[in-house]
């Protein structure tokens, strides 16, 4: 199906009002819809990072536009929303989640599917926890609900890692980059582990600067990274969920998309032969399987 012809996007910028753990700020989002579908779920993509922008979500996900309207977001400090001066209380797991809730109320929609990848996952499912009322559907792919995914992460890569790429890794588990050349530098050397794909075509493509907000990330495994947990409270979670992930996944293994299908009682679980990045290496199950999700009734795709 020709979508790309059909779909209008529309960019918002989403003033953000301050509140209590949080300055003010405006946050970057885009709507793409399909203006010849009828009726149609609103789907929330929730970037992961921590510190990423809604770039690789367009990337992997853009075809969904065909059955739902998108919204993309660029979280605090990351892509083209505001950077902030305090970056320690702004850039926080707990603020992330009340901003979708903002951006969700601003642009009028009552019910939403999220749909978050990585540590946007562990904010989705975070989100449906504190705003149950508002989600339709969730779907969580390559992500974890608790920081116990970290000793297993850590464990992989001692298993499959090269002695360059286990030291390199010494500063994202301390949340210590200090430059963009020092990111650039992780992110090609771990682009093989992130996916099959390119770890097949040796796609070692240069990290871009500004992709990822380094004080972001750096934030996230200095501080709530290790510490937040949803496991217990999976049980309460009462929408259709559909969970996806990757057999080769080293940061976050398939062992974690287990506990949630067990705790989740409405929930489907998809282990692909993939690395983390799910939406690249199987592209076209991906997107037919959200598709399938999206579409039906049922518990089953």
């Amino acid at each position: 199906m020709n979508y790309i012809s059909k779909i209008k996007t529309r960019i918002k910028k989403i003033a953000i009002a301050k509140r209590r753990g949080a300055n003010a700020t405006t946050l970057h989002v885009e709507i793409a819809k399909n203006e010849k579908a009828k009726k149609q779920d609103v789907v929330f993509l929730l970037p992961g990072g921590p510190g990423a922008d809604h770039s690789s979500d367009v990337k992997r996900s853009s075809e969904l536009a065909d059955i739902a309207t998108l919204v993309y977001m660029d979280p605090r400090g990351c892509g083209a929303s505001e950077k902030s001066l305090n970056p320690t209380k702004d850039y926080t797991m707990d603020n992330y989640i009340k901003d979708v809730e903002e951006i969700r109320r601003q642009l009028g929609y009552k019910k939403i599917v999220i749909l978050g990848t990585s540590y946007g996952g562990m904010v989705a499912i975070g989100y449906v926890l504190k705003y149950p009322q508002h989600v339709k559907k969730l779907i969580l792919v390559s992500t974890a609900p608790s920081y116990r995914y970290l000793p297993y992460a850590k464990r992989k890569l001692k298993e499959i890692g090269t002695k360059e790429q286990i030291t390199l890794a010494k500063k994202l588990w301390s949340g210590t980059f200090v430059n963009e050349h020092e990111l650039n530098e992780f992110f090609v050397k771990f682009a093989p582990l992130y996916s099959l794909k390119a770890a097949k075509e040796k796609h070692n493509t240069s990290f871009k600067p500004g992709l990822v907000c380094r004080e972001a990330l750096n934030l996230g495994f200095k501080s709530f990274l290790r510490e937040f947990d949803y496991e217990s409270r999976l049980s309460k979670i009462k929408c259709p969920t559909l969970i996806l992930a990757g057999t080769h996944d080293w940061i976050i293994v398939p062992h974690n998309a287990k506990i949630m299908a067990k705790k989740i009682k409405h929930s489907i679980l998809q282990i692909y032969h993939s690395g983390h990045s799910v939406g690249i290496d199987v592209h076209d199950k991906y997107i037919a399987d959200i598709k399938k999700f999206l579409s039906s009734k049922s518990k089953t795709i």
